[in-house]
């Protein structure tokens, strides 16, 4: 697995709520070209942190990085202050895990 964490910190409460409302409505693929899961934390009124796990970094290099930079463009010209990190992971799941918290894409 290949995580990517973006942190983001927007000027107001509806640039961010703008930014989360677009990246449901337009996430290419999703499900499609290995991208496992998308999680948005919200850590505040005006930020949020996106987790995007991936099937491996190559995966995420082919398919992610350009949705990927292209989000960020667009937060940082609306004023947002954006700081990312990635690398290789694992993980576990419980037995108590229900898929059904998510929304399928």
């Amino acid at each position: 697995m290949y995580v990517r964490i973006n942190q983001v910190k927007f000027p107001n409460k509806m640039a961010k709520e703008a930014v989360q409302k677009h990246a449901k409505s337009t996430l290419s693929n999703f499900g499609v070209n290995g991208r496992i899961a998308r999680l948005t934390v919200n850590i505040s009124e005006i930020s949020h942190s996106v987790i995007s796990i991936w099937k491996d970094k190559e995966t995420f290099k082919k398919y992610g990085v350009d949705e990927i930079n292209k989000f960020i463009q667009m937060e940082k010209e609306m004023g947002a202050v954006v700081s990312f990190s990635e690398g290789e992971a694992s993980g576990e799941i419980s037995k108590m895990f229900d898929k059904g918290i998510f929304e399928e894409k």
